[in-house]
């Protein structure tokens, strides 16, 4: 929809997402299986598509793919609580986490994400505070926002904070070269 995995995954180019037989094929990165619409098709010209576009968009990406011999499908999305957020719901049944940072901007595309996902009855797993603080080097923490997602989002819902990410310095520099967290 806004395609950026392509980019957060820079070495899937050992084995890129291919076509065949009119499917397709996830790219293979540390054995996680990858796709994204940015894969197959220039990433500016994502973000637009809504009706049916979307729909055949959600389609292929969700069954015209070869996922293999996968056990759990994350997908990725971006805040909010649009079109593409409820057309996804609708073809897929699953749980949902949430990420969030502790600033009120975001907490607000977090809130109205949470009734949205109560409204349509999709189970929370949890929610992820990312950029809790700046975690340098030299063991110092600073916060970089002032907003409490704690007493401003779960509490309010009921909904477990499974983590505080802080930002460190290093993890952004790995994202940059296109290294995902987890692999650092």
């Amino acid at each position: 929809y806004s395609p950026n995995i392509h980019m957060m995954v820079k070495s899937i180019e050992n084995e890129p997402p291919s076509f065949s037989d009119f499917v397709l094929n996830p790219g293979l990165y540390k054995n996680v299986r990858i796709n994204s619409i940015g894969f197959i098709c220039d990433s500016s010209e994502g973000g637009y598509w809504s009706g049916k576009y979307i729909d055949g968009l959600l389609y292929q990406m969700l069954y015209a793919v070869d996922w293999k011999d996968t056990d759990v499908l994350v997908i990725d999305m971006p805040p909010g609580c649009g079109e593409i957020h409820k057309k996804l719901f609708s073809h897929v049944r699953g749980k949902s986490l949430l990420i969030t940072t502790p600033q009120d901007v975001s907490h607000s595309d977090t809130i109205r994400g949470i009734e949205m996902l109560n409204r349509m009855h999709v189970d929370i797993i949890g929610l992820i505070e990312n950029m809790s603080h700046y975690a340098c080097e030299c063991g110092k923490e600073e916060k970089l926002f002032i907003g409490d997602t704690e007493e401003r989002v779960c509490k309010p819902y009921n909904i477990k904070m499974l983590i505080s990410v802080p930002f460190i310095p290093r993890f952004g520099i790995a994202s940059t070269k296109g290294i995902p967290l987890i692999m650092t």
